[in-house]
């Protein structure tokens, strides 16, 4: 790494130190949050294809079950 990159590199090192010494969160629980959000997002945007798939999935099993 180059001399700026280092200074970067130590720059968000200390300041995530100095948050995360601040406050009562853990890296993990940080973590946690983001990912949930992340797939209340992806869940909500995507629920007619998903209700669609099953759906579909459903409909093929029984139609090969009952021939």
């Amino acid at each position: 790494m180059t001399a700026e990159r280092d200074a970067i590199a130590k720059g968000v090192t200390d300041a995530w130190d100095s948050w995360l010494s601040q406050h009562d969160i853990s890296v993990l629980d940080t973590i946690e949050v983001a990912v949930r959000g992340a797939v209340y997002v992806w869940l909500d945007i995507h629920t007619p294809t998903l209700i669609e798939a099953i759906a579909k999935a459903v409909a093929d099993r029984w139609a090969a079950e009952n021939q």
